[in-house]
Formats: C-alpha cells, sequence, structure tokens
C-alpha cells in the first residue's frame, strides 16, 4: 500500500496536479505512520529528525554554502 501511495504521489508531482498531490501525501503519512507504528518508531523522533536537517541546510545557506550530495559539506542531516 505504501509504494502504491509514493506512486500516486509521484504521478500526481509530474503531471502538475497539486490538489491531488495534497490529497494523496495525507494518505502516504498515514500509511507510513501505521509502519512506525507497527515497529515501535517514535513518531516525534521522526519529525525532530527533518527539523533539523532543515535547519543545518538554512543555517548552511545563511553562511552562503549550497549543500549538496557529493559536494564539499557532507551530512546524513542534509535533506
Amino acid at each position: 500500500m505504501l509504494a502504491e501511495q509514493a506512486t500516486d504521489c509521484l504521478l500526481d508531482y509530474l503531471y502538475g496536479e497539486p490538489k491531488a498531490l495534497v490529497e494523496d501525501s495525507a494518505v502516504f503519512l498515514l500509511e507510513i505512520r501505521k509502519i512506525w507504528q507497527q515497529h515501535g518508531v517514535d513518531e516525534s523522533a521522526i519529525w525532530q529528525e527533518l527539523s533539523e536537517r532543515i535547519d543545518l541546510s538554512s543555517d548552511l545557506l545563511k553562511r552562503g554554502i549550497r549543500a549538496r550530495k557529493g559536494g564539499r559539506y557532507r551530512s546524513t542531516k542534509l535533506p
């Protein structure tokens, strides 16, 4: 089910359908939350990880550093 929802999101994006993307993204998030719960993953830890990645990327941009995969600045925290 998760792969199907991810595919739907990708197709919505590729076809430029923002309303459908919002709807399908919501379903995707519900499905992934089920997986997190099944594996005992604390949802707040996921959102904290995302927040840290965004903060790091913002800090680098403020300093004029454009972080990119394979670039000079490497981190598992980059989005």
